[in-house]
């Protein structure tokens, strides 16, 4: 929970914007290619009936509570421990062990490019807390259309398309923009990716156990 300079806020709020209009889209793609290919059938969300108290209680516990405890777990202390020296690699295998963290093929696509940017973001910044804000934002925009407008981005037709290549951009300008900055409060050491690896094979292999189930069904 260290403070960090505004720019990563805005960059973190840029990059939720862009991952929500941008993959998303993608990611539909994505399920797509495997229903038809392996016969994969995606689980729907299914929230409780609205009303005020249970909207209140899905954003504390869908929306508030992952975003903190992920982050911390996730690019706090998992991203702590990996250390190779190199911010790329580090974020990418963030992201995959996010992706694969939670254990559903169909949403792949989408976490790893959350994880990457996320460990990116907090890496630069040396802080959680911009991470936490967009992956709020994030559970929280998703929530609020299921509830409130459930056909929203069905609704946009081709538009929904159209979103996807100025959002990539700015996908790719935010990940440029953290890679062309200077800063970076990681310090490598060269046996800690080998020692973390060692420590975090057994979840890795039932985190892709699991992943590898739910895409057979």
């Amino acid at each position: 929970f260290e403070k960090c300079e505004n720019k990563y806020y805005l960059i973190a709020l840029v990059a939720f914007v862009a991952m929500l209009f941008g993959l998303g889209n993608l990611n539909t793609i994505f399920v797509e290619f495997l229903s038809k290919k392996l016969g994969y059938e995606p689980t729907k969300m299914t929230l409780p009936k609205f009303s005020a108290i249970n909207y209140a209680l899905v954003i504390l516990t869908v929306c508030v509570l992952p975003a903190i405890t992920e982050e911390v777990a996730m690019r706090g202390i998992v991203l702590k421990g990996i250390k190779s020296g190199n911010v790329i690699v580090n974020a990418v295998i963030g992201g995959l062990l996010f992706s694969l963290f939670h254990m559903s093929p169909m949403q792949t696509p989408y976490q790893f490019a959350v994880g990457f940017v996320f460990s990116l973001i907090a890496i630069k910044s040396g802080s959680t807390l911009p991470s936490i804000i967009a992956h709020f934002l994030n559970n929280f925009a998703i929530v609020t259309v299921e509830y409130f407008s459930p056909t929203f981005f069905a609704d946009l037709g081709i538009w929904t398309y159209a979103l996807i290549i100025p959002a990539i951009i700015g996908l790719v300008i935010v990940v440029a923009m953290l890679l062309k900055d200077g800063k970076n409060k990681e310090q490598a050491n060269k046996d800690c990716l080998k020692n973390f690896f060692m420590g975090a094979i057994a979840g890795i292999f039932v985190c892709t156990f699991m992943w590898t189930m739910s895409l057979l069904g």
